[in-house]
């Protein structure tokens, strides 16, 4: 599916092969349409990438499956705000969280750009404790300011390692190596 900003005023979105959507929340999106932009990545990102409103770009966070209180965990914020926010239900303004909404729409950016991860997946690792980033969430990470340190860890999926095939010697760990030369020396010990 293709997601198209229309250079005119009033045409708003085109999704797929140039049907065209007017310019409205995410939300609103049909359950069709919003399945069809989470299955395209390039779309997806696409779409993000064009969004420079800050309740649109935490409706496609909540539409990629970040729930309320991990776009809070984000910002640093409780979650009755993000539900404030998005239910519109007061006057509080995201604006004083604008640089941690727009650092948590770069790092979602990079990672759907150049990682191996659908939307769904990338959601999920977001949320989950990771190894890399000493057992936090990449969320947690980020509120504090970890931008780099989360795209580094990022890593395994963006440019996964080559995986070893079974017997191969050119690239044998340390141990291995000393498990064969501890062999070689006790088989050189042994009478003939």
């Amino acid at each position: 599916m293709i997601v198209q900003r229309s250079s005119r005023a009033g045409d708003g979105l085109r999704l797929g092969a140039g049907s065209p959507v007017t310019e409205r929340a995410v939300a609103e999106l049909s359950e069709s349409e919003q399945n069809e932009l989470l299955a395209d990545r390039e779309a997806f990102a696409e779409h993000l990438a064009s969004a420079f409103d800050l309740l649109e770009i935490l409706e496609l966070m909540q539409l990629l499956g970040l729930r309320h209180s991990d776009l809070a965990l984000a910002l640093g914020v409780h979650p009755r705000t993000v539900r404030a926010w998005l239910d519109e239900t007061d006057e509080r303004d995201p604006n004083r969280q604008r640089d941690a909404i727009l650092s948590l729409k770069a790092l979602v950016l990079f990672l759907l750009r150049r990682g191996i991860l659908n939307p769904r997946q990338l959601a999920l690792w977001l949320v989950e404790p990771h190894e890399r980033l000493e057992f936090r969430r990449p969320l947690a990470v980020l509120a504090e300011g970890g931008l780099n340190e989360v795209v580094s860890a990022s890593a395994a999926f963006v440019r996964p390692e080559t995986p070893r095939r079974l017997g191969a010697t050119t690239r044998d760990s340390p141990a291995k190596r000393a498990v064969a030369a501890g062999a070689a020396g006790r088989d050189a010990s042994r009478p003939s």
